[in-house]
């Protein structure tokens, strides 16, 4: 009867264990930056990489993470390449900072054929994602990318001229997280946004990427050097 007791623990132990190991797959869906805005590609590069992610916006942390992430778990279907000013370069920066591109023809073979115009109308007749471990990468990564903390029980998902917000409200409907709205504001160049109080499980899988900043984060992160610099620039002006 203990040996019972002991296996049927042991059991349910294995199975939260993986019900909280990121779908990496789902999280590159969730992450992705370009597949989802409505004015279409703005990578005019060489090679076509399905993501690309800026120093002077601060992702750089964000795809450190994933070069570590590929390496670790011997990830064979993406590749992150740093690149500084060259041919392959991002030609609309007005920086000099460098950039880091994601190459992977399997996310964006999953992108195209699964997170279309049709993906609404999909989620309610055959969704792609079989269980909650696969939605809570998607959103993981969605809120890295696009999200902001606003406190303990509201979260949100915004960005502009991008489908991604209205997609994570469809699939955060299927999750257990509760007080999911959508708000659409502006129009010109709109900006979309989804609210919700995540899941206890969510928010496990939000503690995976906790050490890294989410959108908000970054945003006082870069323009906190950005007003150091212009402060050091006007020290040395004095001093000269």
């Amino acid at each position: 009867m203990l040996k019972k007791n002991l296996a049927i623990i042991s059991f349910f132990i294995f199975l939260f264990g993986q019900s909280q190991k990121l779908d990496f797959e789902f999280f590159l869906y969730g992450l992705n930056y370009n597949h989802y805005t409505y004015s279409g590609s703005r990578l005019d590069i060489k090679n076509k990489p399905i993501d690309i992610f800026f120093d002077s916006n601060k992702e750089d942390l964000i795809a450190e993470f994933l070069i570590k992430k590929i390496s670790q778990d011997s990830i064979n279907y993406a590749v992150v390449k740093r690149i500084d000013r060259g041919p392959n370069y991002v030609t609309d920066r007005k920086d000099s900072l460098s950039q880091y591109l994601l190459f992977s023809e399997f996310i964006k073979k999953g992108l195209d054929q699964n997170f279309g115009n049709d993906f609404l109308t999909q989620q309610e007749k055959n969704s792609i994602f079989k269980n909650v471990n696969q939605i809570n990468s998607f959103i993981t990564g969605a809120y890295l990318r696009d999200g902001e903390k606003i406190n303990d029980t509201i979260y949100k998902i915004s960005a502009s001229g991008s489908k991604k917000p209205v997609y994570c409200y469809s699939v955060l409907k299927k999750s257990n997280s509760t007080n999911i709205f959508y708000k659409n504001t502006g129009d010109f160049n709109p900006v979309s946004t989804t609210y919700f109080n995540p899941s206890k499980e969510l928010k496990e899988f939000f503690s995976i990427v906790k050490n890294l900043p989410n959108k908000e984060e970054r945003m006082k992160l870069k323009f906190s050097q950005i007003i150091w610099k212009h402060t050091v620039d006007v020290k040395n002006s004095k001093k000269n």
